[in-house]
């Protein structure tokens, strides 16, 4: 698996298309892209952890 991944290559991992990816990604359902130079890319093992629900983890520490 890529280290970072286009918004392409991100959505069809988690077998999303891209427009749906982007709506995910500016709901704040998913994190935004990481900018390396003019390209954006997002991290894998962040892309990973919430398909996974490891990053849900962290929610049950948030007081609301």
């Amino acid at each position: 698996m890529p280290l970072f991944a286009g918004a392409n290559k991100a959505a069809k991992l988690l077998d999303l298309k891209p427009d749906e990816f982007r709506q995910l990604v500016s709901e704040g359902i998913l994190p935004p892209p990481c900018h390396l130079g003019d390209f954006e890319r997002w991290d894998m093992e962040q892309i990973k952890a919430i398909a996974s629900g490891e990053a849900a983890d962290a929610a049950g520490s948030i007081e609301w």
